[in-house]
């Protein structure tokens, strides 16, 4: 296939909002809306137009301004940032629970060997898991200023294998989650997962709940849209767990945002020293929802019918 040639040259912001205008999108003010992609550049609202355009002809919806597009993304934005904070702290409680049960029952180095970890799976390369570790070790080492890992060189014989304490934090959310999931279901495994609010019969929904909240975390620090996102799908555990549950009446869509987040607020849910935390997540989480643009389809954030009713938004483990 041929490509064509990038002939596009840049324009000014003022340039793009006449554009948006013979687009049909209504601008209320020319200073704000100039201002607007000042700050936020064309490019990262540009998913916001999408919603608003007619798809027959790449024009605006009759009657749409850019007050409206503003609005989405803003409301987004905020969703994202308090979303960011909470699968920060479950990803904290994720790496302290591996540190402490990893290293309690299988031993200071667990994570380095390779017989802790299954072999009946395809998709976990357990050499390229040991370079990656020992790649970001050795960058520790090297590392102008203090470091745990640079002064625990300093002190011990380098000979001696590094504690999973020193090491688990210099991992990646992502790379935390698959060192769990591909974790045999042993006495530590167990462990974490009942920290969780998880038991073993369904550590496999756990280990999916963790990936996806690495995703939802990776969509926040780069500032992705969220909201008319189709994600990898959520397991829904056919036996009751120990807690608040994702409400499964009516069914929500477990690869849209709302499923999402009631995941994430379940994990949270179970970190004993977030209380204020829990609550401010759940507060903002159903003001915001309420404050859902109406003309937002169950398909684009996947909420249920009649969902600030249930009680899975009213009832904490705590």
């Amino acid at each position: 296939m041929n490509k064509l040639p990038y002939t596009n040259q840049a324009i000014s912001c003022e340039e793009q909002i006449i554009r948006l205008a013979r687009m049909g999108l209504i601008i209320p003010s020319l200073d704000e809306g100039v201002k607007f992609l000042e700050w936020n550049n064309y490019y990262r609202v540009k998913p916001f137009f999408y919603l608003f355009l007619d798809t027959s002809n790449a024009r605006f919806k009759e009657g749409v301004t850019l007050n409206d597009v503003m609005y989405i993304y803003r409301w987004d934005a905020r969703i994202r940032h308090i979303l960011f904070k909470a699968c920060h702290t479950i990803e904290i409680g994720l790496r302290a629970q591996l540190i402490h049960h990893g290293s309690i029952h299988l031993g200071n180095n667990f994570y380095e060997i390779e017989t802790h970890f299954r072999d009946d799976v395809d998709n976990f390369d357990f050499p390229r898991y040991l370079a990656e570790v020992n790649y970001l070790i050795q960058q520790s080492k090297e590392k102008i200023g203090y470091s745990e890992i640079k002064k625990h060189f300093d002190i011990y014989d380098n000979t001696q294998n590094t504690p999973a304490w020193k090491v688990i934090d210099l991992l990646s959310f992502g790379t935390l989650t698959l060192l769990f999931k591909y974790l045999k279901k042993g006495d530590a495994k167990i462990q974490i997962a009942q920290h969780f609010g998880f038991n073993k019969r369904n550590i496999n929904i756990l280990e999916n709940w963790l990936e996806l909240t690495a995703d939802l975390r990776n969509l926040c620090a780069h500032h992705y849209s969220l909201y008319n996102r189709t994600y990898r799908y959520l397991k829904l555990s056919e036996r009751p767990l120990d807690y608040s549950f994702i409400p499964l009446t009516p069914s929500p869509l477990t690869n849209r945002l709302y499923a999402h987040t009631c995941a994430v607020f379940n994990l949270l849910d179970r970190i004993e020293d977030h209380s204020n935390l829990k609550a401010d997540f759940r507060n903002q989480m159903i003001a915001l929802f309420k404050k859902a643009p109406t003309y937002l389809t169950q398909d684009q954030v996947g909420l249920i019918k009649d969902w600030q009713e249930s009680s899975f938004w009213n009832t904490s483990s705590n």
